[in-house]
C-alpha cells in the first residue's frame, strides 16, 4: 500500500494486531508512530515522461 510517496511494510496480521491493540486501549500515540515509523519505506517519485 502506497500513501503520501511511502509504502507500507506491515503484513496484514501485524496491522490488524495495531488495531485490535489501539481500540483495547493497548496502545497509544507514541507507540502507533513509533510502529508506523518502522513499518514506513518512502519510495522515490516515479519521473513522469
Amino acid at each position: 500500500m502506497f500513501r503520501d510517496g511511502y509504502e507500507a511494510t506491515a503484513t496484514p496480521a501485524e496491522t490488524v494486531e495495531m488495531v485490535l491493540a489501539v481500540e483495547g486501549g493497548r496502545r497509544g500515540v507514541d507507540e502507533v508512530e513509533s510502529w508506523l515509523r518502522e513499518r514506513a519505506k518512502l519510495v522515490p517519485a516515479q519521473r513522469q515522461e
